[in-house]
């Protein structure tokens, strides 16, 4: 089903329809708070205001693309939370929290450019197509894939150096 027509119905008073939002804008939500925080309650606190917000903002809601919005709401929880903490939003390399990825390759991701950052992790961690990435942003699709090219010639540079392979 659409997004928008799960919104207007939410909107509508249909309480089902927030279940089915909450289920496919979570790895949105999830991965825009991660590119900032790492410690898994604060990304569940986050996740939960994220969605407090849609819930008290609902009815004054007007956008074009819900992904687009509920992304923006998502990452400014986290950097307002920096802010109110005071912490250094980059020069870090512990944003992505998975253990698998080697320690270079988080590094170098973190090195990205913000847009950079955003496209590669929407496409290979959370396993976002380019067009559902493309919605999710508020960005061209040919621009995804330019920023996802881009991403992925980096860090192959990047890695060489570090004989990553």
């Amino acid at each position: 089903m659409n997004l928008e027509k799960l919104v207007v119905d939410y909107k509508a008073g249909n309480e089902k329809s927030f279940d089915k939002i909450y289920k496919e804008t979570l790895p949105l939500v999830k991965s825009a708070i991660l590119n900032y925080i790492t410690d898994k309650d604060t990304v569940l606190d986050l996740i939960q205001d994220t969605y407090l917000t849609f819930v008290e903002k609902k009815e004054s809601y007007n956008s074009h693309s819900f992904s687009a919005w509920i992304y923006t709401v998502a990452k400014n929880k986290a950097l307002d939370y920096l802010k109110k903490k005071k912490e250094v939003l980059m020069d870090t390399t512990d944003i992505i929290p998975d253990n698998s990825i080697s320690p270079c390759l988080t590094y170098v991701i973190n090195k990205l450019e913000p847009n950079l950052r955003e496209v590669f992790l929407l496409k290979v961690l959370v396993g976002y197509s380019s067009k559902k990435v493309s919605t999710s942003l508020g960005i061209d699709v040919s621009l995804v894939n330019k920023y996802y090219y881009e991403a992925k010639e980096i860090l192959r540079k990047e890695l060489k150096d570090y004989e990553v392979k």
